[in-house]
C-alpha cells in the first residue's frame, strides 16, 4: 500500500469521526429547533418564517450540517463496500457514483436552505 493511499485512508477515517461528532450536535439541534421549540404543525411556511428570523445562523448551521451528514453517510457506505474487497474497477465506479450523488445532494440541500431563506445571500 502506497503512502498516499494510507494517508488518504487515515484522513477519511479521522474525518468520519469528526463528522460523527458534528452530527451529534447538529442533528440534536435540528431536532430541538424544528420539533420541540416550534409549536404546531411543521410546514414549509412555518420553517421559512423561523429561518427568516435568523438567516445567518440557519445558513451557517445547515451549510455545515448538510455536507457533514452526506460525507458521513457516503463515507460509511464506502467503508462497508470496501470491506467486501471488490475489484478495482468496481471500487472506482462506486467511488465516483458516491461522490456525484453526495455532491448533488449537497447542492440540492443548499438550494433548499436558500429557498427557505427566500434567496438570502
Amino acid at each position: 500500500m502506497s503512502a498516499h493511499v494510507k494517508a488518504r485512508g487515515e484522513f477519511l477515517w479521522f474525518f468520519q469521526r469528526v463528522t460523527a461528532l458534528l452530527l451529534v450536535y447538529f442533528l440534536g439541534m435540528h431536532i430541538v429547533i424544528l420539533h420541540f421549540i416550534r409549536k404546531g404543525t411543521i410546514t414549509f411556511a412555518s420553517v421559512a418564517e423561523k429561518f427568516a428570523a435568523n438567516p445567518v445562523f440557519y445558513k451557517v448551521f445547515y451549510f455545515i450540517f448538510i455536507p457533514a451528514l452526506l460525507f458521513h453517510a457516503f463515507n460509511g457506505a464506502w467503508s462497508v463496500f470496501v470491506d467486501y474487497n471488490p475489484p478495482e474497477k468496481a471500487r472506482k465506479i462506486t467511488g465516483a457514483v458516491f461522490w456525484v450523488i453526495g455532491i448533488s445532494l449537497t447542492v440540492l440541500g443548499i438550494i433548499a436552505v436558500n429557498s427557505l431563506l427566500g434567496g438570502v445571500k
